[in-house]
């Protein structure tokens, strides 16, 4: 307990590291790189249409994603928010986007449209529908 082991992996793997982090770029774009989480947190609007997207999109290393639950449970509407979390924990997502969104009673509801047509597009959904 509370001992350290150190390695010497020898001159060549130092040389090798030290020119490795002298010569060390960081990817073109990646100073424009946010992860999900920040996202998320961040006051911009999370969900956005397919006409928002053209002057406010994504950072270019985040995508949306729909639960695959509202596709394939016929009765979703009839669900409570609390049983819809629970039994989507056991759904993937697939890649979509909205086509709209609209007011109701206080909050805003989605058409998701999947990017692949084996689903076809649903309206109403909830923002917990989707994820980026």
């Amino acid at each position: 307990k509370d001992e350290e082991i150190l390695l010497d992996y020898g001159d060549s793997w130092e040389k090798a590291w030290q020119d490795h982090v002298a010569s060390w770029k960081p990817l073109k774009g990646s100073d424009s790189y946010v992860t999900p989480k920040d996202f998320l947190e961040s006051e911009e609007e999370r969900l956005r249409t397919d006409d928002e997207l053209l002057t406010n999109p994504y950072p270019k290393n985040l995508r949306l994603q729909c639960s695959d639950f509202f596709w394939e449970e016929d009765d979703w509407v009839e669900m409570d928010a609390e049983k819809h979390e629970r039994k989507m924990e056991n759904y993937d997502y697939f890649d979509c986007h909205i086509s709209e969104k609209y007011p109701d009673e206080g909050v805003f509801l989605y058409t998701g449209v999947p990017d692949d047509e084996e689903y076809d597009a649903i309206e109403g959904l909830p923002d917990y529908a989707f994820t980026i």
